[in-house]
């Protein structure tokens, strides 16, 4: 996984800030620990599925999440799902995901499918840069929610926050 700070920048400017390859590798090799070590998901109210990247034919409970080993240096399987999967209008099922060159893309079925099985309304995600800062699919489903403006110097996006709150029956979206 940690081979993505280097293809995203991240890497690019521990070396402009930190001007020997020893102590950028070094960090890098800190904060690629740390990241092993934090939550894959999350879920809010029991009803709220919080990731990443998406959906997995191998999540067929939140028990296959809670049993993921902490720790990983390179995902594969469930993890690289959670972190790499994109949602897709149109598509049925899962495929591939070609534009990414690794886990898949699925469709509004297998979002039903799912909800269903894990017992859950939602699933909120970040991982793609959206023009207002959040996107809701057509079944109220999928949220994906970026909450960095102006990424990566070169969108245009904006960037949003959800509040969810207990007293409020509808997730608030604000950019």
């Amino acid at each position: 996984m940690w081979h993505s700070f280097r293809g995203y920048g991240f890497y690019g400017e521990l070396r402009l800030r930190y001007l020997g390859d020893n102590e950028s590798d070094f960090i890098l090799d800190a904060v690629g620990r740390v990241y092993g070590q934090l939550p894959l998901a999350a879920l809010l109210c029991r009803k709220i599925l919080c990731l990443h990247g998406g959906l997995s034919p191998k999540l067929q409970s939140i028990d296959d999440i809670r049993k993921i080993k902490r720790g990983l240096t390179e995902p594969s399987g469930l993890v690289e799902d959670l972190l790499w999967s994109d949602p897709s209008p149109s598509c049925m099922g899962f495929k591939a995901n070609a534009e990414r060159g690794c886990s898949f893309v699925f469709g509004a079925d297998v979002v039903a499918d799912r909800c269903q099985k894990l017992g859950i309304l939602m699933i909120v995600r970040g991982h793609q840069a959206v023009d207002e800062g959040f996107e809701i699919s057509s079944d109220r489903k999928v949220i994906t929610l970026f909450s960095a403006p102006g990424y990566q110097d070169h969108y245009v996006n904006k960037g949003a926050v959800m509040i969810v709150s207990l007293s409020h029956p509808q997730p608030f979206y604000k950019c």
